[in-house]
C-alpha cells in the first residue's frame, strides 16, 4: 500500500492476506492516494492500533511531499467522516485554492499571519506536539514559508500575486533562532529540484542575501542531533545542511546566478 503496488496486493489478497487495521498508514505516510483508495474501496480499516485519527495525523505530518496525492487522501478521509478543520492551513494542505481565497478576501492579515506548529499540525487532527517532518523550520511561519515547504507550487505565485511578502520574516525564538525569509524554505525543502519557486520569489523582490539563525533537530539520522547555522543567507543554510538530499540544487544553482537572472 505504501507503494501503491496493486497487482501485487491484489496477489497477496487472492493469497490469504487480511485487511488488518494499520494497513493504510503506509499510503498516508507516503501520501500514495492510489494505496489509499485501495483500502478504503475494499472497505479496510483505517485505525492503527485502535487509532482512528493516525491516518490524518500522518497525513499532515509525513515527510513526504506528494501534493496531489495528500488532497485525494484528505478527500478520502473527509468522504469516510473525517472532520477536517475550515481553516487556511487546512485550506492549504487539501490544495483548495478557492476556499483560502474566500478566507483571504474575508481577513487580507491572513496573507502576513504568523502561524504556529499547533495550527499547522492541530491536535484535533491527532498531531502531538512537535509533530511534523520538516527540514527548514515552519513553526512561526507564513502561508508563503508553508506552500514552499509542502511544495504546494500552485499556491505560490497566487499568494505573491495577493501581496504576500516574499521576504516574510518567520518569528524569532528566546534563543534567537528563526526569522528566516521563503528563500529559506525554498532551498532546504526535501527532495524536491526545481527552479520555478524560487526565480518567482526572486522575480517578486525576495532578497538573495537575507539572514537569519536557524536550528533543526535532526531526528531522522543515526546519531540525532541538533543542526544549527548561525547568521546565513539562504544559500548558505544549504550548504550547511548535513542532509544534501533534503537541499534544492536547483534553487541554489538559480541563487548563485541571481544576478545574473
Amino acid at each position: 500500500m505504501l507503494q501503491g503496488s496493486l497487482d501485487c496486493a491484489r496477489w497477496l489478497l487472492e493469497h490469504g492476506a487480511q485487511l488488518e487495521p494499520g494497513l493504510a498508514i503506509g499510503a498516508c505516510e507516503a501520501l500514495n492516494s492510489t494505496g489509499m483508495g485501495f483500502v478504503a474501496d475494499l472497505g479496510g480499516p483505517f485505525t492503527d492500533d485502535g487509532d482512528r485519527l493516525a491516518p490524518l495525523a500522518m497525513v499532515l505530518e509525513t515527510y513526504s511531499r506528494n501534493p496531489q496525492g495528500k488532497h485525494e487522501i484528505l478527500a478520502i478521509l473527509a468522504s469516510h467522516g473525517y472532520e477536517l478543520p475550515d481553516t487556511p492551513l487546512m485550506a492549504l494542505h487539501r490544495g483548495d485554492v478557492a476556499r483560502l481565497t474566500q478566507l483571504v478576501r474575508r481577513d487580507p492579515r491572513l496573507l502576513e499571519r504568523r502561524f504556529t506548529l499547533r495550527e499547522i499540525h492541530p491536535a484535533e487532527c491527532g498531531c502531538t506536539a512537535g509533530s511534523g517532518m520538516h527540514s527548514t523550520p515552519i513553526d512561526g511561519t507564513t502561508l508563503l514559508h508553508l506552500a514552499l515547504d509542502f511544495h504546494e507550487r500552485e499556491f505560490v505565485p497566487w499568494l505573491l500575486s495577493q501581496g504576500a511578502d516574499a521576504n516574510a520574516r518567520a518569528s524569532v525564538d528566546a534563543d534567537g533562532f528563526g526569522g528566516h525569509t521563503p528563500l529559506f524554505n525554498a532551498v532546504v525543502c526535501g527532495p524536491w529540484h526545481q527552479e520555478e519557486s524560487t526565480r518567482l520569489l526572486l522575480q517578486h523582490g525576495a532578497s538573495a542575501d537575507a539572514r537569519a539563525s536557524l536550528r533543526k533537530f535532526l531526528d531522522w539520522i543515526e546519531e540525532p542531533r541538533w543542526h544549527e547555522a548561525r547568521d546565513v543567507t539562504p544559500a548558505e543554510w544549504g550548504r550547511s545542511f548535513p542532509d544534501q538530499s533534503w537541499v534544492n540544487g536547483a534553487a541554489l544553482r538559480v541563487l548563485d546566478g541571481a544576478d545574473e537572472s
